[in-house]
Formats: C-alpha cells, sequence, structure tokens
C-alpha cells in the first residue's frame, strides 16, 4: 500500500512541477512556487506526503534541469481530532528510467488511519520559514457495503451488468463524499517472454450515432449508488485489447474488477480533471490545474477504496483467442 500511495503522490508531484516548466520563460521573470501533495488512505494507517519547488532553466528545455526539486528538512504534520501526527522523512531507490540520479525523497508516517468523520489539516513549514497548509473532511468508510454485484460474466440473460452500494444504516450519504466507479479488465500480454500485468478501462457505454463510436465512461458524482455497464461495451474493450495483434496467444485475460473509489472534494476535483483508470501498478494525472493548498500548489485529500472481482468465463475468453 505504502508503495501506491507514494507513486500517486509523486506523479501528482511530477506533473505539478511539469506545469511550472510549461510556463517557464526565461525572457521574463521566474518566480518560485511551492508544492504540497498528501493523498490520505482510509485503508491504511501509512501516509505519505510530498514537497518540491518549480525551478528555472537555461532555454526552454524543462527536462535539462537534473537537480530533484524535492524538498528536505520541512517540518510536515498532520491534525486530527485531538492527536498531531508528525511526518518523518525517508527515500527509496529509484526507476531506472528518471531523470534523476538521486534517491526518491519523501515524507511519512505509519501512525494515521482516518477512521471516522472528523477535520483533518496539514502544515508544512519550510527550511525558509514559508508555511504551506490545508483542510479537508475525514469520512468512515465502514458504513459501506455493496449492495449488488457480479461475480461472474457473462450474464445469463442480460445485456447489462449493474453494481450498486449503500450505507449499513440506510441513511443519505453526506454531500461531502463522492463517488468515482470503474469497472477494468485485468489481463497479462507477453512481451519478450515475460508476463506483464496491464488494465483495460471499460466504458459504461460507446454513443450509437457517433461514427466514432466514442467511449462514455463513468463520471464522479456525489448521491449516487449504481452503475451499470453494456455488455456489448465489455466485448469491444476485451477486442480492444490485442487490437490488430494477430498473436491472440500472447495475452491472458485474469478477471475484472470493478472498484468504488470514495474520494473527499478535494481530490475529487482533482481526480475529475483526468479520465484514465488508477491502478496500482500505473497511476496518471495529466490536468494539474486544481490546487487547495493555501501559500503554494498541490492537494490535501481523502480517499478509500471498495472492490469486487469479477470471474469472466473460459469459453468467452476463448472466442477472442485469448488465454485463460
Amino acid at each position: 500500500m505504502k508503495n501506491i500511495i507514494a507513486l500517486i503522490l509523486i506523479s501528482f508531484t511530477t506533473v505539478l512541477l511539469t506545469s511550472c516548466d510549461d510556463n517557464v520563460n526565461p525572457k521574463t521573470n521566474f518566480k518560485e512556487q511551492y508544492v504540497l501533495n498528501c493523498i490520505l488512505s482510509v485503508d491504511t494507517n501509512y501516509q505519505v506526503a510530498t514537497i518540491s519547488h518549480s525551478y528555472d532553466v537555461d532555454g526552454y528545455d524543462p527536462n535539462t534541469n537534473k537537480i530533484d526539486p524535492f524538498i528536505k528538512g520541512a517540518k510536515v504534520k498532520v491534525f486530527y481530532r485531538d492527536s498531531i501526527f508528525v511526518f518523518r522523512d525517508t527515500s527509496i531507490a529509484r526507476s531506472s528510467d528518471s531523470k534523476y540520479s538521486s534517491p526518491l525523497n519523501f515524507y511519512y508516517t505509519r501512525n494515521l488511519k482516518p477512521s471516522s468523520y472528523s477535520q483533518l489539516r496539514i502544515e508544512a513549514t519550510l527550511p525558509n520559514g514559508k508555511v504551506l497548509k490545508a483542510k479537508t473532511e475525514s469520512f468512515f468508510l465502514n458504513i459501506l457495503y455493496f449492495a449488488k454485484t457480479v461475480d461472474r460474466y457473462p450474464p445469463i440473460s442480460s445485456n447489462k451488468i449493474t453494481f450498486s452500494w449503500d450505507k449499513i444504516n440506510g441513511d443519505n450519504f453526506e454531500s461531502t463524499i463522492y463517488f468515482a466507479p470503474e469497472l477494468a479488465i485485468v489481463y497479462q500480454k507477453n512481451e519478450n517472454g515475460n508476463w506483464n500485468r496491464y488494465y483495460k478501462k471499460v466504458p459504461i457505454r460507446y454513443m450509437e450515432n457517433d461514427p466514432d463510436k466514442s467511449p462514455i465512461y463513468p463520471e464522479i458524482s456525489v448521491g449516487s449508488n449504481s452503475i451499470s455497464f453494456d455488455t456489448l461495451a465489455i466485448g469491444i474493450a476485451l477486442r480492444e485489447i490485442s487490437k490488430d495483434d494477430p498473436q491472440k496467444k500472447n495475452y491472458k485475460i485474469e478477471k475484472a474488477l470493478f472498484r468504488l473509489l470514495v474520494l473527499d472534494k478535494n481530490l475529487a476535483a482533482y481526480y475529475s480533471m483526468q479520465k484514465t483508470f488508477l491502478d496500482e501498478f500505473s497511476v496518471r494525472v495529466n490536468q494539474p490545474d486544481f490546487t487547495n493548498i493555501e501559500g503554494g500548489l498541490g492537494v490535501f485529500g481523502i480517499y478509500a477504496i471498495k472492490k469486487s472481482e469479477i470471474q469472466i468465463d473460459a469459453s468467452y475468453i476463448n472466442k477472442f483467442g485469448y488465454l485463460y
């Protein structure tokens, strides 16, 4: 879990810095910006934060910078209920394709697990005295359950599959809780003798009157408690996995995965600006035009994930020429 969160935060920071890079013009005065990201998970007590700064370069290419913009020596605290959680700094090895050769730095705590409705505040004091602040509201995930789900595919007598969720106590969901439902096909591809796992996001349907058959994906919503996917859309998504590749046996279908992302309003606003499936293996955020950080840029938010796996019949997978 800590690697997942670290990937999310690092991806957020990278994109925000890239955005700053894109606005750099050597012919105008450069203004340094500070970026704080801390995405708290309800599902774990291991939380991560990153702090970086924008930078100027000679010329117009931001990739010429080889110095990690991470800010060390900051004092990061999260205030939750009657407790103060102090983050420590650490580092891990970078991936081989990183443009920076130094270790990957971040701040962390092992003791914070939001579990009830309450306000959370973050405060980061930088070595130069600059203070970055933000706040959000936590939620209680244990009251949420899947009221209806699907355990096998395809269905016997329906052109849709439906997932729904509800609260144990039957009350309506608070207006501060946002839901982002996602359905993806989990598959492996044989690449140079190695089976690598991927996710293929499934739309709820394709536009019938559109000559390009544009996909329609679920939207983030407040108060909703169900989502349906056309079986036709699932079939199209399965075919698109291999596209024009004639070597169908290089693809192995594992299962389908329905995930319900539960988000606070800050993370929902940020996430709604992009349309990718946030999975445990690849995190991409491509629209940095949102911040709730006082004194800088970035996101302080909270999320949780509820999952349901769907087994796909071997006979159905074999129709596409894939392995099961």
